[in-house]
Order: C-alpha cells, then structure tokens, then sequence
C-alpha cells in the first residue's frame, strides 16, 4: 500500500512540474494563448449576432476566429435571407475557435418581423417579434438542436397582438 502511495505521489508531482515549466501545451482548438513560460491567457469565445427585419433583411456584426469562418457565416447568411439582404460587419480574428462553432449556429429569423439573435459565451439569445404561435415554435425548432453542443438556447420571441 505504501509504495502505492509513493507511486502515485511522485506521478503527481511530475506532471505539475511538466505543466510548471510549459512541456506541456493546451490542446489544439483551446481557448488558450501562450503568454510567457508556464502562463497562459485566456483567449475570448466568438460572438455573432443578427439583427433581422422584414423591411430591411440581415445585419452580421459581432467578432469570429478566421476569414474562413466569417467566409462560410457570410454565405450561409445570403443563403437564407438573400445575397442583397445581408449586411456584414463581422470581424476576423482575436478569438478562439471552438470546435462546435458552425455556420448552423446561424439562426433563420424570417419568421419573424424584426428579431436578433445573439450568440456569445455559450449561449444564444433569440428576442424579437413573430407574427403566431406556429411562426415561434418554428424558429424555437430550428434552434433546438444547439443544446446539443452545450450552447444554452433563450428564446424570447413574443407573439405580436395584431
């Protein structure tokens, strides 16, 4: 039993030192920065968010990891609402690039009259107006699947009284 112990003892204080001196790295795709020798920062999740009404169609704006990613948002985002009712003020660069970040986290609002959808620190927080009940269930179903991911969905759409 005691050499168990010294066993497991001398495993444990040789895997502090690695990680004390930097031999060992983050994982690929963590949400790291190599700062300076045995120190990390952390390096801030992306943020998307649409604004979207009827009148006006989509406004991209919020921060993504790469070109590559803002690339494939910006075309799913044409894809859904039209080449020439997308704006895009999305910036590349200065985040992570979680593995589970996709262009599906890019909510179709157009059952909605005017609705924003914000994706930032794990969460999606949809707000805005639609014109039924049908129309809130079915945004509510287009988005259901990201809990999957562990992205927590707040879906805050209200029916219109007209």
């Amino acid at each position: 039993m005691y050499r168990l112990l010294v066993v497991a003892v001398a495993l444990v204080a040789s895997s502090l030192w690695f990680v004390s001196v930097g031999a060992v790295q983050p994982a690929a795709g963590a949400a790291y920065s190599h700062v300076a020798e045995g120190r990390y920062d952390v390096v801030p999740l992306p943020e998307l968010r649409v604004d979207y009404a009827e009148a006006s169609g989509a406004r991209l704006s919020g921060r993504v990891p790469d070109e590559r990613e803002h690339a494939a948002l910006l075309q799913r985002a044409r894809t859904i609402y039209g080449a020439e009712r997308v704006q895009d003020a999305l910036v590349a660069g200065g985040v992570a690039n979680p593995s589970w970040l996709s262009p599906a986290f890019l909510p179709d609002l157009r059952a909605t009259t005017q609705a924003s959808a914000r994706l930032a620190d794990g969460e999606l927080d949809i707000d805005g107006v639609v014109s039924s009940d049908a129309a809130r269930q079915r945004v509510a179903s287009a988005v259901a699947g990201f809990a999957a991911y562990g992205v927590r969905v707040h879906n805050r759409l209200s029916v219109s009284a007209d």
